[in-house]
C-alpha cells in the first residue's frame, strides 16, 4: 500500500494553520485536544495518527478492528451499523464530553456489488456521523472530511468506482453545505480529496 507522505505533510500544515488562526498559540500548546479519527485502523486513517502526537493529545481511533498503538484509545464499531454511530456518539459524549478535530476517512469497501449497501453505509451513515459529531464540538474545533481523486473521473471505469465516485462527489458536496450550516458556531470544516484513496 503506497501512502504520499507529502499528503501527510500538507495535512499537518493544514491543520496548525487552522488550529493558529482560531486559537492563541500558547493556548493551543498548552490545552490538550480530543482528536477523533474515524477509519483509522489502516491506510490514509492509520498514517495520520502520528501527526496528533497522541502522547500529548487525546487520540480516539475508530474502526473495524482495534490498532495497536500507544496511547491511542482504539474503539471497535461496525459503522455500517446505525446503532453502532450512535454507540459512538455516547460514548464520546460520556467519556470525552467534546471532539476539537474529527478526521472523517470512514469507507466501507465491502458488499462492493451490492449499490444499496454502498450508498446506504458509506453515504447516509457518513452524514449521519458529521452530523452526530459536530454536536459535540465547540468553538473553533475542526471537520475534515476526506474525498478522492477519483471524484474528477466522468468516464466509468468499473461499478464499484462509480459508485465510489459519486458517493465521495456527495461527501464534497455535503462538506459545503455543513460549512455553511454550522459556521455561526465557528466550527472549520473542510474536504481533502485524495488522489488513489480508493487503493488504500
Amino acid at each position: 500500500m503506497k501512502i504520499n507522505y507529502l499528503f501527510i505533510f500538507i495535512l499537518f500544515l493544514i491543520i496548525l494553520n487552522i488550529l493558529f488562526k482560531q486559537s492563541n498559540i500558547e493556548n493551543f500548546k498548552n490545552e490538550k485536544k480530543n482528536i477523533l479519527i474515524i477509519g483509522g485502523t489502516s491506510g490514509i486513517g492509520k498514517k495520520i495518527i502520528p501527526i496528533f502526537s497522541p502522547d500529548i493529545n487525546n487520540v480516539i481511533v475508530v474502526g473495524r478492528k482495534n490498532i495497536k498503538h500507544s496511547n491511542v484509545k482504539s474503539l471497535q464499531y461496525d459503522l455500517s451499523k446505525k446503532d453502532n454511530i450512535d454507540k459512538l456518539y455516547n460514548y464520546i459524549q460520556e467519556n470525552f464530553q467534546n471532539i476539537d478535530i474529527l478526521i472523517n476517512n470512514f469507507y466501507d469497501s465491502t458488499n462492493s456489488e451490492d449499490i444499496n449497501y454502498q450508498f446506504n453505509t458509506n453515504l447516509v451513515n457518513n452524514l449521519i456521523i458529521n452530523k452526530k459529531i459536530y454536536t459535540l464540538m465547540k468553538h473553533d474545533s475542526i471537520i475534515i472530511n476526506i474525498s478522492s481523486g477519483v471524484t474528477s473521473i466522468v468516464d466509468s471505469v468499473d461499478d464499484f468506482i462509480d459508485s465510489y465516485n459519486i458517493i465521495k462527489t456527495a461527501i464534497e458536496k455535503y462538506t459545503k453545505l455543513l460549512a455553511s450550516k454550522i459556521y455561526y458556531r465557528k466550527i472549520a470544516v473542510t474536504c481533502l480529496r485524495i488522489d488513489d484513496s480508493y487503493k488504500t
